[in-house]
């Protein structure tokens, strides 16, 4: 009875391990896709202010069209 008590306790011992272990990587996995969500944020608020950029650029017959156009299609796949 005594062993098998104290094969229990390893058991609870090994679930505990086991919870810490996975609650660990869900918080990683989680600050993972945080920082990539912001990452992307700030490359969707950078395009866009290239975009501004190129069209004034473009209106002021200081850059071609497909500068102002390219950054359009990259603002579209980022979003």
């Amino acid at each position: 009875a005594q062993a098998l008590a104290q094969a229990a306790g390893h058991d609870v011992d090994d679930a505990r391990l086991q919870l810490a272990e996975s609650a660990r990587r869900a918080f990683y996995d989680y600050y993972l896709v945080d920082r990539a969500l912001a990452v992307s944020r700030e490359n969707l608020r950078l395009l866009r202010d290239f975009r501004a950029t190129a069209l004034e650029r473009y209106e002021n017959r200081l850059a071609p069209e497909q500068d102002f156009r390219q950054a359009e299609v990259e603002i579209g796949r980022a979003q």
